[in-house]
């Protein structure tokens, strides 16, 4: 039999949510239920912001800032569906709400500075009325914690959106959507082929649906924002950053003849993800031989190309990342696959890294990205421009991705991250020679956050040797306390430490240590930040217990929401459906005694005011050790 296509009308992403909610509802009420669901899961229970509220209320300030009073910029969420693998929130979400909410949309409205979150009434993913047990619900909309967390002004169901969007419509708004890349149409071309990107999808829908609005792209906005890291970011990059050098060093000690690529690959993998990464922040490029020769979008174009079995005499080349709190690092050493290196190897590897050297020695405030590619090509030998690609391909931005939105021709600024990666492919000689470091731009020039993994020919053949241990260490070059509450950098050319409260985003002290500081790190139980210093057989030790941490006071808001969100909890724990629940509830409002440099940071009155809203039953004051 013949068939014939059938016309689909199209529906709203918006209003398909409401039809599959009402469908769902159809069915619950005309299925006799045999099992007893389990309490709706809750939104804290599952996930929680990388950083404070304030964090994300200064972002959405300073966007708003650059807002005319008759735009409106709007930011979608990830969709949410997993085909196996892990959620990861839209960098642009995540950048100014921090919550992995699915099929949400941002927006912030110029005219009433007001920041407006457009959610689900519930969670999708947590809905399956055949599984009721594993799939017990997870309202959105309705749950205050999200207010609370993101700070946003109003949370509300996402079929509001067009009653919002009619509005804009009519007053004649400027629509801002993050088109991906400088210069592009917010409306992409029409392709078949085309992998539509968050904001392309969201464009075409409004397009659709409410053709009157004029769309504008928000790159150069959101890259403007992006660009400048705030402290509690570059404390998570440093970490980042940490993670990959410590997996790198142990990587290059398992380098030897025989070995193939995939072993190192899914070695490298596991090391991020045993020293605290949550996932790799790309697929990880570890290339010898033949395969060095060719960068990762021509390696990444097949499915078995990427495990060539390493070869003495060759060299094998990691360009790599772990990712930590959604935070990425990028760093890139070259290792001989045998002992040591050949001359020649040892040659290139010495021209690169000066070469990179020289570059970041011009890294400073003021300076703009076309000017180090001058001085890259200028640090180039002559013999050697074929084969250097540091002109076109010095580095890139990092931050939530690997290519983090940038403007070309923005001066540098403290707070920038970004590569610097000079490239060696020669093809005719069958040698390539790759060094990638992690530059940070401070007021006074830049800082190598990658510095402690080492560069030079001599170096790198200890880390082949796995002769340098302290680098492999869990606990090497770590700045940031375990609780996240305290950054420690460790400043070489002033030979002091700046301590920075990452709670309240504010430095605390600057403290001298010794002339020549060469490393710096916290000890395991995080008492103190050991500086060693050059040139005598010394270290200094600067007592993490000398900076107390007092938490910030809660905005009213936020007070009232998070109130309201634990009144709510146990309010939900002591009756379903107007029936007295067999669960007993138990909640921990904790610290450990005053004595430990963190309980400083939970408040009493915060401790007393959730008390009050909590109105437990039983209030147990104190839990004996053990």
């Amino acid at each position: 039999m013949p068939s014939f296509p059938v016309p689909v009308p199209r529906v709203s992403p918006y209003r398909r949510h409401l039809q599959r909610l009402s469908l769902a509802l159809l069915a619950v009420a005309f299925t006799a239920p045999t099992l007893t669901a389990q309490h709706a899961e809750r939104f804290t229970a599952w996930t929680q912001p990388v950083f404070p509220v304030a964090e994300y209320m200064a972002r959405r300030a300073a966007a708003l800032s650059k807002l005319g009073e008759n735009d409106v910029l709007l930011i979608p969420s990830g969709e949410g569906t997993s085909g196996g693998e892990t959620f990861r929130q839209q960098d642009d979400f995540e950048y100014l709400v921090g919550l992995e909410v699915p099929r949400t949309i941002l927006a912030l409205d110029g005219r009433t500075r007001r920041a407006l979150l457009f959610v689900p009434g519930t969670d999708a993913r947590f809905e399956n009325i055949a599984r009721p047990n594993d799939f017990p619900g997870r309202p959105l909309a309705s749950d205050p914690a999200l207010r609370a967390l993101s700070g946003v002004d109003s949370v509300l169901t996402d079929s509001s959106l067009n009653a919002f969007l009619f509005s804009a419509t009519q007053r004649g708004a400027r629509v801002l959507i993050n088109a991906g890349r400088p210069g592009a149409a917010v409306l992409p071309a029409s392709s078949a082929f085309a992998m539509p990107s968050a904001g392309a999808i969201l464009a075409t829908e409004l397009q659709h649906e409410h053709a009157e609005l004029t769309l504008t792209n928000a790159y150069p906005l959101m890259a403007s924002l992006r660009m400048i890291k705030s402290p509690r970011e570059i404390a998570t990059m440093r970490e980042a950053a940490r993670l990959t050098m410590v997996a790198i060093a142990r990587g290059a000690a398992r380098v030897a003849p025989g070995v193939d690529e995939r072993t190192l690959t899914g070695a490298f993998s596991s090391d991020c993800m045993a020293l605290g990464a949550q996932r790799d922040a790309f697929t990880p490029i570890i290339k010898s031989g033949e395969n060095s020769l060719w960068p990762w979008r021509i390696l990444g174009a097949h499915y078995t190309r990427r495990n060539r079995t390493l070869r003495r005499g060759e060299l094998v080349i990691y360009d790599v990342g772990c990712e930590r709190n959604h935070y990425v690092s990028d760093v890139g050493r070259t290792f001989p696959v045998g002992e040591t290196f050949t001359p020649r190897q040892r040659e290139l590897v010495e021209m690169v890294r000066r070469i990179s050297d020289a570059v970041i020695a011009a890294a400073k405030p003021g300076t703009t990205l076309a000017e180090l590619q001058r001085v890259a090509s200028q640090a180039i030998p002559e013999t050697a421009k074929p084969f250097m690609q540091a002109p076109l391909y010095f580095g890139h931005h990092l931050g939530l991705d690997t290519s983090d939105p940038s403007l070309a021709d923005a001066p540098l600024a403290p707070g920038m991250i970004f590569t610097i990666e000079p490239w060696y492919y020669n093809h005719r000689d069958a040698v390539a020679v790759f060094i990638e470091d992690e530059i940070l731009i401070t007021p006074s020039g830049s800082e190598n956050l990658t510095a402690g993994l080492p560069r030079d020919a001599a170096g790198l053949e200890r880390l082949r040797s796995g002769a340098d241990k302290i680098v492999q260490s869990d606990n090497a070059q770590r700045t940031m306390t375990r609780d996240g509450v305290l950054a420690f950098t460790l400043v070489r050319s002033s030979g002091a430490v700046q301590v920075y409260d990452l709670l309240n985003g504010r430095e605390v002290a600057t403290t001298p240590v010794c002339a020549r500081p060469l490393s710096g790190e916290l000890t395991e139980n995080d008492v103190s930040f050991v500086v060693r210093c050059d040139g005598v057989e010394r270290s200094v030790y600067v007592n993490t217990a000398s900076y107390a941490v007092v938490a910030p006071p809660l905005r009213e808001p936020v007070l009232r929401a998070l109130s309201a969100t634990v009144s709510s909890a146990v309010a939900s724990a002591r009756t379903i459906a107007g029936q007295p629940t067999k669960k007993t509830e138990v909640i921990v409002v904790g610290t450990v005694h005053a004595e430990h440099r963190t309980s400083a940071r939970y408040s009493a009155d915060v401790l007393r005011r959730l008390l009050q809203a909590m109105r437990p039953d039983y209030v147990l004051t104190e839990i004996a050790p053990n």
